[in-house]
């Protein structure tokens, strides 16, 4: 998918005097086939990635104080934001030891939420010896046997 850009004027964020956000004025589930994508956003030459936030009437991408300075904007600008559909937000694949100790609960692994996977394979890859490494497998295999 094509990046997407929108001019918009970021509008202050209540309680956090130098962040904005920005109100997206197109159908977001139409243009990126999800109501809360993860993008990369583009402002000024300042890239972040963030979701889009929904509210009751409004689609918004939030900017905090940091993506702000960055990108040298406030709330009353209008900037151009360019919009680009990312497919994982921080996808790391498991080790092939973990794949191979889950044998036939494989499925059931690959039916956990993806950011569960992320925080179990980040958990086995952390081990600080082979050891713990394995316990760690073992715990995680036991988990998705249930």
């Amino acid at each position: 998918m094509d990046p997407v850009t929108v001019e918009v004027t970021l509008q202050p964020l209540e309680g956090a005097a130098s962040s904005a956000f920005a109100p997206l004025e197109l159908d977001v589930a139409g243009v990126f086939g999800d109501e809360r994508p993860w993008l990369r956003v583009t402002v000024n030459d300042h890239e972040f990635r963030s979701a889009v936030v929904v509210s009751d009437t409004e689609r918004y991408i939030p900017l905090n104080r940091a993506n702000c300075e960055m990108a040298g904007v406030a709330a009353g600008d209008t900037v151009a934001m360019t919009l680009e559909l990312v497919s994982h937000r921080h996808h790391v694949p498991p080790p092939d030891d973990l794949l191979l100790a889950l044998g036939d609960a494989r499925a059931r692994w690959d039916a956990l939420p993806g950011a569960r996977q992320e925080s179990l394979t980040k958990w086995v890859a952390d081990a600080a010896t082979d050891e713990i490494r394995r316990r760690r497998i073992a715990r995680i295999v036991e988990e998705v046997r249930g």
